[in-house]
């Protein structure tokens, strides 16, 4: 955003710190993982720290950073946002029954309902207690949840440990709350934000297994159909329980099977298409080849 002054020169208004987001340690880990989340974190903060226009200190100075408010009574702010948390955590609860075009709509509402400073703070003060308190392993961290590796087999000893964090966590804060947000057989995890993992998910007390993507190439849009396959393929292999001799095998025998399908021209040409979409018109960008190609076509 540029703000301009009366002079009509550009002044950049002042940049804030997003979510923190911890460097993950990377691996494929064979044993349950939890993902623990905030629920609503930064309203949830507006309602902790009684943060609002009514309770905080102002100063006419440049760069006061004010002291959180000391007053008791509730400002117009957090007393709105404990209405609004509310209200999400109703529609989030709907849109387990929903589908279709209704999780959309319903989805747009409670994102409508989701600040970043003190957030920052709770996650790294968070981190902390689990690390050093519950001496567990954390993996990784974004902005309001973490993932703890349990190094365990049993789904029921893991379900216990994410209790125990739960519970050592909410009972700091009064309005801030944690909670069991996913749990992981196996995972892959590549970098920040790109991780691939085997989840297990609960319907009518029976549980089962699905695959779930995070920010990897594979699920573009603008790959081809022959690349999703082949990613998927061995993204399968790698998230099984076979041993790590079995899944080389397999990906470089599939790998091999499809180079060979590729020169003796068995594979269809649609799988071959990469679709790519223009911000701008084709004049418009520099590259004059880009512009020469299009011309061409």
């Amino acid at each position: 955003m540029i703000l301009h002054d009366d002079h009509g020169k550009g002044k950049k208004g002042p940049s804030y710190a997003g979510g923190l987001v911890l460097e993950p340690k990377k691996g494929l880990y064979d044993k349950y993982i939890l993902l623990l989340d905030f629920n609503s974190l930064y309203p949830s903060i507006i309602q902790e720290y009684n943060i609002c226009f009514t309770t905080v200190e102002r100063s006419s100075s440049d760069g006061f950073v004010p002291h959180l408010p000391s007053s008791k009574t509730t400002g117009v702010l957090p007393e709105l946002l404990k209405n609004l948390v509310q209200r999400r955590r109703m529609v989030k609860s709907w849109m387990k029954n929903a589908s279709g075009l209704k999780v959309q709509q319903l989805d747009i509402q409670q994102q409508a309902l989701k600040l970043t400073a003190k957030g920052r703070e709770i996650l790294r003060s968070t981190v902390d207690l689990v690390q050093n308190n519950l001496n567990l392993e954390v993996i990784y961290g974004d902005t309001d949840s973490i993932m703890i590796y349990s190094g365990l087999d049993d789904i029921s000893k893991a379900k216990a440990i994410a209790g125990k964090v739960i519970q050592e966590v909410n009972k700091k804060y009064k309005c801030l709350e944690i909670d069991l947000d996913g749990l992981y057989k196996r995972m892959l995890l590549l970098k920040k934000k790109k991780y691939a993992a085997v989840k297990v998910q609960f319907k009518d007390g029976t549980s089962y297994e699905v695959i779930e993507r995070k920010g990897l190439d594979m699920v573009r849009r603008d790959w081809s159909l022959l690349s999703k396959e082949v990613g998927d393929f061995c993204l399968s292999q790698i998230l099984s329980e076979r041993s790590c001799e079995d899944v080389v095998e397999s990906i470089h025998s599939s790998l091999m099977k499809v180079q060979e399908d590729m020169r003796n021209g068995q594979v269809a040409l649609e799988k071959y298409v990469i679709t790519k979409s223009l911000t701008k018109p084709p004049e418009a960008y520099p590259d004059a080849k880009t512009n020469r190609m299009f011309k061409w076509h």
